[in-house]
């Protein structure tokens, strides 16, 4: 009688510990399961985040995008009979003569673009992930030319010459604000303007000496070719050098 209640409290006792390790392994399988689909719903979380965004830009690729279609980036110059001089004969969308360099003017980090063509330039920055035209630098209602520019400190001077005299357009970052000076000397009816306003001479030396004997050489700046080549934008310097403009482009050299 005695080993028989023995060996039933023995199966008891057997029935009981498997049960309780069965409970054991079921919570630690349910666990196991829990981990495994956070650690999968996180690497999920990770990988939407870590995908590349085609609508996302740094300021190189707009600035790139900007150069990619310069003509339509620069203020238009018009013919007295009110043709766009970039669609004419002469212009070669294709292939522009251009001058083209970057400047932090406001000294918050972030890069200015300065381009132009012959006829007109302009200054880009980027802000809220887009580029913002800060001026355009050029002779409204009037047929202009751009045969010079020079960059100093904070400071463009852009220059037509012609035998009647020179126009000038000074611009630049001053005690806090940006300055744009206009003087018509071939254009004399034009006179003075600083900021759309009239001014005087004495405020476009503020911005940029008029007088080219007070310029230093290292001022000027080069002209370049934007030339559409092999299906590709390839820059063209005076000295032979030819780079391609794509996302390798070195940014850095076109520093002012």
């Amino acid at each position: 009688m005695k080993k028989k209640i023995c060996i039933v409290m023995i199966i008891c006792l057997v029935i009981l510990v498997s049960a309780c390790g069965y409970n054991e392994n079921d919570e630690a399988d349910e666990d196991m399961s829990i981990q495994v689909n956070a650690v999968r719903k996180s690497e999920d979380a990770n990988s939407i985040g870590n995908e590349p965004d085609e609508k996302m830009q740094t300021w190189q690729s707009a600035y790139l995008e900007i150069l990619y279609h310069l003509p339509e980036n620069l203020a238009p110059q018009y013919e007295p009979d009110g043709t766009n001089s970039r669609s004419s004969y002469y212009y070669n969308p294709l292939d522009i003569q251009i001058y083209l360099g970057l400047h932090d003017f406001d000294d918050d980090g972030i890069l200015e673009l300065i381009v132009g063509d012959l006829e007109g330039m302009a200054v880009f920055t980027y802000k809220d992930g887009q580029v913002e035209k800060i001026a355009d630098l050029y002779f409204p209602d009037i047929i202009w030319c751009i045969n010079g520019v020079d960059f100093k400190d904070n400071s463009i001077s852009i220059i037509c010459s012609g035998a009647g005299g020179n126009d000038y357009i000074n611009f630049g970052y001053l005690e806090g604000e940006y300055v744009l000076g206009l003087y018509g000397g071939l254009n004399v009816d034009y006179g003075v303007t600083i900021n759309g306003v009239e001014g005087t001479l004495e405020e476009m030396n503020r911005i940029y000496t008029l007088n080219y004997e007070e310029r230093g050489k290292g001022e000027h700046k080069e002209r370049l070719r934007l030339v559409w080549e092999n299906e590709t934008w390839v820059l063209k310097y005076t000295s032979g050098k030819e780079v391609v403009l794509n996302s390798n482009f070195d940014f850095a050299s076109i520093l002012w």
